[in-house]
């Protein structure tokens, strides 16, 4: 949430996120029909790095 919010608008948005919860994704479970080539992120790393 924005730091330009005032308390007061921070409160009502707060609580309009609060409620409306369910439309959004907290995982990829939570995603059912999208392509997992599209939504995997991979990192290439060369095969001598260290980790």
């Amino acid at each position: 949430i924005g730091q330009s919010l005032d308390a007061l608008e921070q409160a009502a948005f707060t609580t309009f996120l609060r409620a409306r919860n369910q439309a959004f994704a907290w995982s990829y479970a939570d995603m059912p029909g999208i392509d997992p080539d599209i939504a995997v992120h991979n990192i290439t790393l060369k095969p001598d790095s260290k980790l």
